[in-house]
């Protein structure tokens, strides 16, 4: 009764089945939920988009509750070691440092990101942006030739193997972190719950769980935007720094 045919893959193999077949033969290939519902007796999530499409999908055959995720750490496997400032981090002071950190792949954007800031004259100038975390290879391969092809090695920093230690640094050093993912992926964001403890501004897109964000804890950009993050960082966040505490105090 809980699964009888995934209605989804069954359209995609009529549409391309090419597609589908390179989809389950892929073991690394992203998955929807169902696996992790199949034997639940119910389920908790983290946004009010995923407890649509699990009550959606099963009914009343699967009890879901949706539960405020916390934007808080309470607790760090460093202790009380204080964190890096941005000297040790080797960012200049007089520049804007941009984080983005978590699992880097596609659906994060920082080839978009990379774009935004080497397509304005100002950001090109001012930003300093550190993309921290393992990123799957063929991604990261391309990011470095795209900063290559740009010119912007002086002002990208690649942190691919950071402990708590290292990447709470990275974020609380941050002048605007930023978080682009598309499609959203999960029913919460853990990097940006990052981001909102270290009282970091913000800038998502708006789409999925980042849209349920109130609009003052965050900077959201439209999905069909072609260069998100260029208006959004230039109007406050890339201005003086009174605006970005503001936005980063409701995190």
């Amino acid at each position: 009764r809980h699964y009888a045919g995934d209605t989804r893959l069954a359209g995609l193999l009529a549409r391309d089945p090419g597609r589908a077949a390179e989809i389950l033969a892929d073991p690394a290939a992203p998955r929807l939920f169902e696996p992790c519902l199949w034997h639940a007796t119910g389920a908790l999530v983290h946004s009010r988009e995923m407890l649509g499409l699990v009550a959606g999908r099963y009914g009343d055959l699967l009890p879901a509750v949706h539960l405020e995720h916390p934007f808080y750490l309470y607790a760090h496997e460093y202790g009380s070691r204080p964190l890096l400032d941005r000297r040790a981090l080797g960012v200049a002071g007089d520049r804007l440092l941009v984080v983005s950190q978590g699992r880097i792949n596609a659906t994060k954007r920082i080839h978009v990101l990379l774009a935004a800031v080497a397509g304005d004259a100002r950001l090109r100038s001012s930003v300093h942006l550190a993309v921290v975390g393992a990123a799957e290879r063929a991604y990261r391969q391309a990011l470095r030739r795209q900063v290559a092809e740009l010119g912007l090695e002086a002002a990208v920093t690649f942190v691919e193997e950071a402990d708590d230690h290292l990447l709470h640094s990275w974020v609380a050093a941050a002048d605007v972190g930023v978080n682009l993912r598309l499609p959203a992926t999960e029913t919460a964001s853990g990097s940006l719950l990052e981001q909102l403890h270290f009282g970091r501004p913000a800038i998502v897109t708006r789409t999925s769980h980042y849209d349920e964000l109130p609009d003052d804890a965050v900077v959201k950009v439209d999905p069909a935007d072609p260069q998100p993050g260029q208006r959004p960082a230039r109007q406050p966040l890339a201005g003086a720094p009174a605006p970005r505490a503001r936005i980063g105090a409701p995190g």
